[in-house]
């Protein structure tokens, strides 16, 4: 027969499993649609390239941003707003990661102390 405190460290364990395993399996979705978003974004680059080449052939020199709209400064808003997405995306990522590191790094720590007595 375990002793009360046996089985509490038993069920401990089970739960840390099982936490880790959901957040496995939520990591592998995240990272699945990150890669099939940037595969869509990739072909359809691709695809959009005839076009825009055409219409950079069109516009002058000075007014890039008139590829994606017909004014070169609707165009160069929508550059600003794609930007700041981009950069909201990816200061998400760097947060999710360091949140994931940390709590690796605080996992591994409360393991190590106590195995020792």
């Amino acid at each position: 027969m375990r002793t009360l405190e046996e089985q509490a460290e038993r069920i401990r364990v089970r739960e840390q499993q099982l936490r880790r395993q959901r957040h496995r399996r939520i990591t592998v979705v995240l990272s699945s649609f990150s890669v099939l978003c940037c595969i869509v974004l990739v072909i359809s680059a691709a695809r959009l390239f005839p076009y825009i080449e055409k219409k950079l052939a069109e516009t002058p020199a000075g007014s890039y941003g008139a590829v994606f709209a017909g004014d070169p400064a609707a165009g160069f808003i929508i550059v600003i707003i794609i930007a700041f997405l981009l950069g909201i995306c990816v200061a998400l990522l760097g947060m999710n990661f360091k949140k994931s590191r940390n709590r690796r790094d605080s996992e591994g720590d409360s393991s190590h102390r106590e195995d020792q007595p």
